[in-house]
């Protein structure tokens, strides 16, 4: 992430299903704070935990400046997010729209004249609810 040149819009999204239960998450938690931790003052971010639901953890459900606050709020999040029901891809990818459409609604991340864009998804496998093919 570090090696993109300019700012950077960065979503991740975290299964925090019960399969994600143990290990897998533990890992999956270490990798979104690694990856909070490369980013600088001119990138945004965003968090959603999803699993037979998913919602936004940014507090204005709104890409944030990756200030050092920010950015620990976050890990704070992260790190507090419990696993729980089934996975359902589809309120992720659908909650991934509203943080971007509500970013590009306030022009949150959007001040600089091409920012990269990046959707990180993890997860460790199929979704068990919800429409899997759209």
């Amino acid at each position: 992430m570090s090696a993109t040149t300019g700012s950077k819009n960065v979503v991740i999204v975290v299964d925090v299903s019960k399969s994600m239960e143990g290990a897998r998450f533990s890992m999956v938690k270490l990798l979104a704070t690694g990856i909070l931790n490369t980013l600088g003052i001119d990138d945004f971010v965003g968090i959603i935990a999803f699993s037979g639901s998913a919602k936004i953890l940014n507090s204005d459900e709104q890409l944030v400046r990756a200030t050092p606050s920010n950015l620990a709020i976050l890990v704070d999040k992260i790190n507090g997010a419990i696993t729980s029901e089934l996975t359902n891809y589809e309120q992720a990818f659908n909650k991934t729209g509203q943080l971007l459409r509500n970013s590009i609604e306030h022009e949150v991340g959007m001040r600089c004249s091409k920012p990269t864009n990046l959707v990180l998804f993890f997860t460790d496998g199929s979704p068990t609810i919800g429409n899997s093919t759209s």
